[in-house]
Parts: structure tokens; sequence; C-alpha cells
């Protein structure tokens, strides 16, 4: 191991390191090693290519003795266990949530959204490449337009019997039906597209990245939760994901480039307020 190539990656007090192992116990890379001549942890050859920079290093040590290249470790909030909810408040946090699609005419602040992004952008991505990027649609009428460009995408599938701009969109009889319906409710002046939410976030990663998909439902989770506990509704933005997917005017309104693989949330304050826990099927499980 290199002197530059430690100083590159992270740096040990020697004065606060115990010479416990713990970093090197929990590297998900195994890219740190405590040799017996050595009085602090040092990286292994080749360790800047590998590392990930997920912070394990850091948060482990009780001691605050190591500093990575990405964060140090007085800029990491220490841990405080009594923080943590029962195992009774994450049940019910996690069987309160409703999907909300009946929204108070209230918008969001910036303010809560932006605290919701960033509670989300530490949903788990897989080996911590964070290629999540996020949109933020904050206003009920630019909502309504997003709505309205993606009705008119679905009325011209509707019309041209499943083809759009010349190619063919695969879809079964019941979503051409699902979708017939959504038109025909906008004209009347309903939407059921995004429900007249005031806010609609979207999440959005490069299709080439084999985590896209993943990466992107599991960070709207993330928000999703975080958003129950501040008091919000939200409700998964279903029919805007397929329209997303082959309506370019769409795409360029949003700012997605195209083939980004995207899912999009509604986010408001729900106009109405649930009082029981609804019951779901039975947990299927198979032990292995």
């Amino acid at each position: 191991m290199a002197i530059k190539e430690m100083l590159d990656l992270f740096e040990v007090d020697q004065e606060k390191c115990q010479r416990d192992g713990l970093c090197v116990a929990v590297c998900p890379k195994e890219i740190i090693e405590l040799k017996d001549e050595s009085p602090v942890p040092c990286p292994i050859d080749g360790a800047l290519k590998l590392c990930m920079d997920c912070g394990h290093c850091v948060a482990i040590c009780p001691h605050g003795a190591l500093s990575h290249r990405a964060m140090t470790s007085e800029e990491c909030p220490p841990f405080v266990r009594d923080m943590l909810p029962g195992p009774e408040n994450v049940e019910h946090l996690m069987r309160a949530r409703r999907s909300i699609r009946v929204y108070k005419d209230k918008p969001v602040e910036a303010e809560t959204l932006t605290k919701l992004l960033n509670v989300a952008s530490f949903a788990p991505t897989w080996a911590n490449t964070q290629k999540i990027k996020w949109v933020v649609v904050n206003g009920k009428e630019k909502v309504e337009r997003i709505a309205g460009l993606a009705v008119d995408w679905m009325r011209d599938l509707m019309k041209n019997k499943g083809m759009v701009d010349g190619a063919t969109v695969q879809l079964s009889k019941a979503y051409m039906m699902r979708i017939g319906k959504t038109v025909e409710a906008w004209d009347a002046g309903f939407d059921l597209t995004l429900r007249g939410a005031p806010a609609l976030v979207v999440a959005h990663a490069p299709n080439d990245y084999p985590a896209a998909n993943t990466d992107c439902a599991i960070s709207l989770s993330y928000l999703e939760l975080a958003a129950s506990s501040l008091g919000l509704g939200s409700c998964w933005a279903g029919a805007l994901w397929m329209v997303t997917k082959n309506c370019q005017s769409l795409r360029e309104a949003l700012g997605i480039p195209e083939g980004d693989a995207n899912y999009g949330m509604m986010i408001g304050y729900s106009k109405y307020r649930y009082h029981r826990l609804p019951l779901r099927n039975d947990t299927r499980i198979t032990w292995i």
C-alpha cells in the first residue's frame, strides 16, 4: 500500500484509532487491512478504484478516527439509537400508508418536497452508484399540463388503433379499455392520470444502468414513507409510466432523457382522513 493511496482514500487519526478492526470487518469491498506492524488500518493496493464510497468505514468507527475521501467523520451526524421507532411504530406507519387519489386544494411547499427528496436520496442503490435523478413538477396547473400531454398521447393511441408516431405500442385489450376510460374522463373534466395532485415527483436513471428500474422504485418507496410521516399523501403514477416510455413530447416536458427508466409519484395533502388499517391477503411464503 502506497502512502499516497492511503491519503487519497482515507485518513486515520492515530491518537483516536483503537485498532479494533471494525472498519476492516464491515468494508463490503474488503479493501481495508490491519497488519500487525501497522499502527492504523490501511487500504490495500488498488483500493482507490475498488472503493464505492459507501461510508461504512466512517459510520462504524465509534471513536471518529477515520475520515474518507467522500466524507469526514465530522460531516456525518451521530447515530442516535433513541430516535429509532419501535417495531410497532414501523408496522403502524407502513400499514397506515394509503394510495391517496383525492387531494386538498393546497400547494406543497418547495422546502417540504426538498426535504422528502433528501431523505429519499439515502435509499440503497446498486453498489452505491446513486444514479437516481429527480424531476419535480410543483403546482397544480403544471401537473395538469403534464396530465394533458399524457392524455393527448392516449387519445392518439386510441385514434390510430395502437399506432403512435409510426410505431406500434403493444398493450393488452384491458389496458386499451382503461386508456379509453381515462380519455373519456378527461373530456368530462376529471383527471384519472394525475388526479389533480398539486405536485408530481419523477425518479429517473439511465436505462443502460442495470439497476435503473429497481433503484427508482426503491427511492420512491423511501419518499412515499417519508411523505406519510410528514402528513402528506402520495400515489404511484402508474398511468404516467406507460406514456413516458413512448411519448417524446412528455419526456421533453419533464426533461427526462430518451430511454431513461422512470417512475412518477403524485404528492399532496389528502382531502380525507382514514380511520382503519385495511386487511391484506395472507402472506404467501415458500420456506427453503
